[in-house]
């Protein structure tokens, strides 16, 4: 209860948790994004609490405690539901807002357009992973790239799970792995 959060968690082993802060100096959010970069976690865009605007800040940390505000406002436009990822020593955004274009930088505060429309539609809540110096862009169909300027579809309206939106992606053991989801059907 009580809404959105901007509180900071961190474990060693997933059964015990400390708070690192109630409240981080970013606004309280969901759909946002978290990468880690030059040994630092990084909190982009999303949609606050306050207000309800749309976010298109970007944030880092070295402890979860202090916070550093690398731009009120990047190039790309305000957003949630967008994906980022790590590739070749970058930053990258892609997606959200059922948006198809895609950002990269190498230090959070200047962005540059790799692709104003990459191919894929447009999407929000989708999972991008890097898996062999690829960008993959998951969502009912696959994207890959090796530099984010360039798209190619490996799989389309996908045979293999249903439609879904929410779900993760991760790299294990050599696979990609799609994990759960939902269908958007309300189950309430």
């Amino acid at each position: 209860g009580g809404g959105y959060r901007n509180d900071v968690w961190y474990s060693r082993d997933g059964t015990s948790w400390t708070q690192a802060t109630a409240a981080a100096p970013w606004t309280a959010r969901t759909g946002h994004a978290v990468v880690v970069f030059d040994d630092k976690m990084w909190v982009m865009g999303g949609f606050e609490g306050v207000g309800g605007d749309l976010r298109s800040d970007v944030w880092y940390t070295l402890d979860g405690i202090s916070w550093t505000s690398v731009t009120s406002e990047a190039q790309w436009t305000p957003r949630l539901g967008h994906a980022s990822v790590i590739h070749n020593g970058e930053l990258w955004v892609l997606g959200g807002n059922l948006k198809g274009d895609v950002w990269h930088s190498q230090d959070g505060k200047s962005w540059a357009q790799a692709s104003p429309s990459a191919g894929w539609s447009g999407r929000e809540n989708h999972s991008a992973i890097v898996h062999e110096e690829m960008i993959w862009v998951i969502e009912n169909d696959v994207w890959c790239s090796p530099d984010g300027f360039t798209w190619t579809q490996t799989a389309y309206a996908n045979p293999w799970w249903s439609a879904r939106s929410d779900h993760t992606a991760v790299v294990h053991d050599g696979n990609l792995w799609v994990l759960g989801g939902w269908n958007g059907e309300s189950v309430w």
